[in-house]
């Protein structure tokens, strides 16, 4: 009797999971829908809905921040990238966080990604932004070393590659 009941609340949070999933996703749409039309201030309150109700979905992570950016809210974007790269590191992370300070040259686009990538150092998305930044500003001995290291961390994908050629 107990294991059915047990399988009727994992049946029941499942389903609440989905309806959250449901809700976020109606949000982002939302908000997408009335940043087209112009009302940045209620795309961005409805992007911070969806990213506080799920802030483990990128996609809400991704469009909160790029709104703040956008709104030059600069400060609480990196923050936000920051604690996102924390726990799932993604490249979009890497240009959203790149674009809130866009001035510089290649040396300092790579301090920045060092200040990112230090909330995450060994995971292969650190390695292989952190080699990206390395190439660009043309420090080959640190992006052959990044590359090793996104290759021993976590094998060999189309973007390894290209960095590599």
């Amino acid at each position: 009797d107990q294991p059915q009941v047990r399988q009727r609340s994992h049946l029941r949070n499942r389903r609440g999971d989905d309806g959250r999933r449901r809700r976020v996703v109606a949000l982002l749409a939302c908000s997408g829908a009335v940043g087209e039309a112009g009302q940045t201030r209620q795309a961005l309150d409805l992007a911070k809905w969806a990213h506080t109700s799920a802030p483990e979905f990128l996609p809400a992570t991704l469009r909160y921040a790029g709104l703040q950016v956008g709104g030059g809210y600069g400060r609480a974007a990196g923050k936000l990238i920051e604690g996102a790269w924390a726990s799932r590191p993604h490249p979009e992370l890497v240009r959203l966080y790149l674009s809130i300070d866009s001035t510089g040259d290649a040396f300092a686009r790579m301090r920045r990604i060092e200040r990112l990538i230090s909330h995450n150092p060994n995971h292969p998305e650190s390695h292989l932004a952190l080699a990206n930044a390395a190439i660009e500003a043309r420090i080959w001995g640190t992006a052959r070393g990044h590359l090793e290291a996104a290759d021993a961390a976590g094998g060999c994908d189309a973007r390894l590659c290209r960095l590599r050629a």
